[in-house]
């Protein structure tokens, strides 16, 4: 197994990631695709690591997804190019009429 890619495992949490998204709404990953979903209790650990070791043709598919993924989605200039969009979609929303003249 050395030098494989690592299956993301990702538990279930409460919490909401941009990542794995919240229910019904949008998400960078996707289950099966990029990331192999936990229950928050950890119930269905071994069985899904049985699973991965069981498929592992399709576990090594599914970590060069999430490396493919991670590459493009997480580099400098992806993240840079992101800040840009969320600053300026945040600009639109500001009332400029209430700012103080310096």
């Amino acid at each position: 197994m050395f030098g494989c890619l690592p299956v993301v495992l990702v538990q279930d949490s409460p919490w909401v990631s941009w990542l794995v998204g919240e229910i019904g709404g949008p998400a960078a990953l996707v289950p099966g695709e990029h990331y192999i979903p936990i229950r928050y209790d950890l119930m269905d650990l071994v069985s899904k690591l049985n699973l991965l070791h069981e498929q592992e043709e399709e576990a090594k598919q599914l970590a060069e997804r999430s490396e493919r993924w991670a590459r493009k989605y997480l580099s400098y200039d992806w993240v840079l190019f992101f800040l840009d969009r969320a600053v300026r979609r945040y600009a639109q929303h500001i009332d400029t009429s209430v700012l103080l003249d310096f």
